[in-house]
């Protein structure tokens, strides 16, 4: 699957960017060993100071992020492909995620969420118009270069997020609800920026551009059902505010 191979390189990129934190720690090492008052001391002394003003000091945080009202999503299927019936109302997501940091600036994300999908259904003829809504629970996992500038921290990423399906609640009094038991993942970039106030809370904004491709069920008329297919790419922005440490 395409979201098993982006998450293969994803643990791959995370192992290496973790083992060059190792590496640029045990090679500071060296400039603590020396204290003799020497021209030599003295130039590792200022080339300890310069490499710690270029690490990156935060090592944890916990982000609670806030999905905004404006989120846009464009149809990638081709024009014979679409089910202009299927019509996208809007959508709600919050999440709570962890971030470890290294040296570097360099941060794995590990978030836990859950999002509304909120769609109606416009058919024609005998077919019948109703309206719905689905509730996902995801996990996020992502990669972030974390670079400081005095009060504020700008960041790209990447993300994965992995759902499980909820049901398809239908408003309607006449038909029942469509049971989902699936999981797809999708993918996505980020741009992101916090201002840090008080030195542990962090207040920002993140914007994603989110790539989704699934199936599902919708009923077509009282007693029968058809399969939809998805594909999507989403701009959605969050708001953001934790503590970092």
């Amino acid at each position: 699957m395409f979201q098993t191979r982006i998450l293969s390189i994803l643990l791959i990129t995370l192992a290496g960017i973790f083992r060059l934190q190792q590496t640029d720690a045990q090679s500071l090492a060296p400039f603590a060993k020396n204290n003799a008052p020497s021209l030599s001391n003295f130039t590792n002394q200022v080339g300890m100071a310069s490499a710690a003003r270029a690490t990156y000091g935060t090592r944890f945080s916990v982000m609670l992020n806030v999905r905004t009202p404006f989120t846009l999503r464009k149809n990638l299927l081709e024009e014979e492909d679409r089910d202009d019936n299927f019509i996208f109302d809007s959508m709600s997501a919050m999440s709570l995620n962890l971030r470890f940091y290294n040296i570097r600036g360099w941060a794995l994300r590990v978030g836990a969420g859950y999002q509304k999908l909120n769609y109606s259904i416009t058919q024609s003829g005998v077919n019948i118009d109703y309206e719905a809504y689905r509730r996902d629970y995801t996990l996020l996992l992502g990669v972030e270069k974390h670079f400081e500038f005095v009060n504020f921290d700008f960041y790209p990423g990447i993300v994965i997020p992995i759902s499980y399906v909820g049901d398809e609640i239908i408003e309607s009094e006449i038909l029942p609800n469509i049971a989902n038991n699936a999981l797809h993942g999708n993918f996505g970039v980020l741009l992101g920026g916090q201002v840090k106030l008080f030195k542990v809370l962090r207040v920002g904004v993140e914007a994603y551009c989110m790539y989704g491709q699934f199936r599902q069920e919708v009923w077509n008329n009282f007693n029968a059902r058809q399969e939809v297919k998805v594909q999507n790419l989403d701009l959605a922005f969050d708001f953001v505010i934790g503590v970092a440490f």
